[in-house]
Formats: structure tokens, C-alpha cells, sequence
């Protein structure tokens, strides 16, 4: 920049300014890779970068991982269930791609949960609902003695059970569905 007076006076500005990073081309995804899953499970969800089906691989950024409803519901980098955040928590792509997990200890199966990221300024939200699902509906005092149409003295419990039991403990129940 070169600022000329009418006395003589030259001013002479370098110029600082830099180059801005080129964007990354290519376009985010959002895909659960299970539609249903156990509430004692996740569900798995892969976000990525594709540029004509393809993963990016140059792509190392950060993302934002969101879900609706997000009040029982948190994004897990493993899949057993742990390292655990929000929705709305930043996340980082390897290599073009993030495998996170869905984790609910909540029923919600209407309509589901609906899945979406947020990459520069592109957001998506997947087609796809996930819906978490009981492991059973179990009958603690069976065998019952009953007779379709009679009227029986014997009341037939049933609950409905969140995960398997494993040896020793139980399974909660749930109380929601």
C-alpha cells in the first residue's frame, strides 16, 4: 500500500496479509451402520468426508457430533460404551472418518433419534432414525396355570428387560417402555 500527500510524503505499507487455507473439498456424512440397538448397547454411526463415494483421507479436522433428542442420550468414542460426551461435542476426523457410538439408557421408540454433524459450515442429518430397543419381555413367576377365556386367579406379570443378566446380577428394569 503506497499513500501519496500533496507535500512529497510517500508512505509505504508491506502488505501482511496471508493466504487463507484452502478448503477441503468434499462433502460430510452421517450414517448409522445400526438402526436398532440394545439400551444396555450403542449404536454405531459413522461420520466422514466423501468426494465421489470416497473417503477424504487428507481431512484430519474437527466436527461436531449432534443428536435429537440429546437430554438421555451421549456420543462414546469407544464402542464398549465409555469416553463418553454431549451432543454438541467436537469430535476429530482420522484420516477422513470417525466412528462414534450412540448410547441411551432411554426407550425412545417414536419416532427415534435422529443423528447429524457439522463439518465447516456443512451440517447433515441422516435419513435414518436409530431406535433403542429392550433385550426382552420376561415373565418372572412363570410357568402360570391359566386358561384362555376363564376367569383366572392368578395375575400374569410380565417387565420388560433393559440387557441380558449376567451371572449374578440382574437386569434393570425398565420402566419406560
Amino acid at each position: 500500500l503506497d499513500v501519496h500527500s500533496t507535500s512529497g510524503l510517500v508512505i509505504n505499507k508491506p502488505d501482511y496479509s496471508c493466504p487463507l487455507p484452502p478448503i477441503e473439498e468434499g462433502e460430510l456424512t452421517v450414517t448409522p451402520i445400526e438402526l436398532h440397538s440394545l439400551t444396555c448397547d450403542v449404536a454405531e454411526v459413522e461420520f466422514a468426508i466423501k468426494k465421489n463415494g470416497q473417503v477424504v483421507e487428507s481431512v484430519n479436522d474437527n466436527f461436531i457430533a449432534t443428536v435429537n433428542p440429546s437430554s438421555d442420550s451421549q456420543w462414546c468414542e469407544n464402542q464398549d460404551g465409555t469416553n463418553c460426551f454431549n451432543s454438541g461435542h467436537s469430535f476429530s476426523f482420522d484420516k477422513g472418518i470417525k466412528t462414534l457410538y450412540l448410547k441411551s439408557s432411554i426407550l425412545k421408540n417414536n419416532p427415534g433419534y435422529e443423528v447429524s454433524g457439522k463439518w465447516n459450515s456443512d451440517e447433515v442429518t441422516s435419513e435414518h432414525l436409530i431406535k433403542f430397543v429392550p433385550f426382552k419381555i420376561d415373565f418372572p413367576d412363570a410357568p402360570y396355570d391359566v386358561i384362555a377365556g376363564q376367569n383366572n386367579a392368578n395375575l400374569v406379570k410380565a417387565q420388560v428387560l433393559y440387557c441380558e443378566p449376567t451371572a449374578g446380577t440382574s437386569s434393570p428394569i425398565a420402566t419406560d417402555y
